[in-house]
């Protein structure tokens, strides 16, 4: 005996894999999203009573960004791909150097934070960040009517 049953419930068994799917999507991205958390940079600051340490020019390795978008280090302009092997050069003839980042005022967190990561890559595990404040424009001001 042959059963012909049509099956009415198309629409349902297509939403029901559909919501399966999705559901699993995201359990996915939640999972994922654990791994990729961002960490951000450890910093060790220095106690509120301690002196300044004193380093000579050979001693460091400067990095200057300014508003214009350029990376100066050492005196030589370098593109963003250079930061790693300067940086691992200049460590394989004297490590434990200090790289200091001099940063313009307008320059964006996310280029600093960029030029810290390839240094590092490099092998910099030192640094002290100076920000440059953008110096007064002098107005001078209108006489006051009388």
């Amino acid at each position: 005996m042959h059963l012909n049953i049509k099956s009415t419930d198309k629409k349902l068994e297509i939403a029901s894999t559909m919501t399966d799917i999705s559901f699993l999507l995201i359990i996915f991205f939640i999972v994922a999203a654990v791994f990729f958390a961002d960490k951000g940079i450890f910093l060790i600051l220095p106690e509120k009573e301690e002196k300044p340490l004193q380093l000579r020019a050979d001693e460091v390795i400067d990095i200057k960004l300014p508003k214009s978008g350029l990376t100066v280090i050492d005196g030589k302009e370098v593109k963003q791909e250079e930061i790693k092997t300067t940086v691992k050069k200049r460590l394989l003839v004297k490590p434990g150097l200090v790289v200091i980042l001099e940063v313009d005022g307008g320059v964006k967190y996310q280029r600093v934070l960029s030029v810290i990561e390839e240094s590092k890559r490099g092998g910099a595990k030192r640094y002290s960040i100076i920000s440059v404040k953008k110096k007064p424009v002098p107005v001078k001001l209108a006489d006051k009517p009388k």
